[in-house]
């Protein structure tokens, strides 16, 4: 059982929450393969917040089993590499992301009780997108548009446009 510190766990979000025990085509087919930090378990151990370390995208090939719990097999996902001829595409990308991902915060007055100072060090696409995703408040079905973006460029696209929609 993977609840304990340092241990791996593969992190999917259901595609409704109300189900108590979801199939396999109840889940989105793309989630991420984490890093156990810390377990803090309710005082009657019937339940448990888990702090985890997202490593790396993951899509879910199939259930292998559901007792005690889900298990599957996955296909860990390989982010492509930016094309030389991309890099002043891509660093306009950053910059207009960054931006857009401040401006959000200032307008909205959705400053995430997670903003991390390290965000300004962040300077890959794949990176900054994935960091915005994890803190924004945002629809399931969106943030999960990101997740199964492969390409760091379109998934940062795709940001830039989100951010936009919800300052405009």
């Amino acid at each position: 059982f993977a609840l304990s510190s340092g241990s791996e766990i593969f992190l999917v979000t259901q595609k409704d929450i109300a189900s108590e025990d979801p199939g396999a085509e109840e889940l989105y087919p793309v989630g991420v393969i984490c890093e156990i930090k810390q377990v803090l378990f309710a005082p009657d151990h019937k339940s448990a917040k888990a702090s985890v370390y997202g490593k790396s995208r993951a899509k879910l090939l199939h259930l292998e089993s559901s007792e005690p719990y889900l298990q599957a097999a996955l296909r860990p996902m390989k982010e492509k590499k930016t094309a030389k001829t991309d890099e002043d595409y891509e660093k306009a990308l950053v910059r207009q992301c960054r931006n857009q991902f401040i401006n959000y915060i200032e307008t909205a007055g959705k400053k995430p009780q997670d903003l991390d100072i390290s965000f300004l060090d962040l300077r890959q696409p794949g990176e900054i997108c994935d960091y915005i995703a994890s803190v924004l408040d945002g629809d399931y079905a969106d943030m999960q548009q990101f997740l199964s973006t492969a390409d760091p460029l379109r998934r940062i696209e795709r940001m830039c446009a989100y951010l936009s929609s919800e300052t405009n």
